[in-house]
């Protein structure tokens, strides 16, 4: 199933959001990982929009952020119809969207 990039887009303003908008000013990526268990390339994909961890990920992430985790989940839901329509469906370790765009070009081709 192709990746929807209106699903992206909304991921990535989201995380830009979460990030910008709860008061705990810009953590860096390495103070995210100290708070979230997730490393600080993850972080810094998450933030840049580039992937998606899967809803642990995302609540711990939002959560480290000073945001309500259910404010990051229609748009990672989204994403998540994307790949799957099957209920709770999400690869362990997430969605990293750069691999999902390359694997949906070679398909078409």
């Amino acid at each position: 199933m192709p990746l929807g990039i209106g699903g992206r887009s909304r991921w990535s303003a989201g995380c830009r959001s979460a990030r910008s908008s709860t008061g705990c000013g810009r953590p860096s990526p390495a103070v995210l990982e100290s708070r979230t268990g997730l490393s600080a390339e993850t972080v810094q994909a998450v933030l840049d929009g580039v992937h998606v961890p899967d809803w642990p990920g995302v609540a711990a992430l939002a959560t480290a952020l000073g945001a309500a985790p259910l404010r990051l989940r229609p748009a990672r839901d989204t994403l998540r119809m994307s790949f799957s329509t099957a209920p709770g469906h999400f690869p362990a370790g997430g969605i990293s969207l750069a691999d999902a765009a390359s694997a949906g070009r070679a398909a078409r081709q």
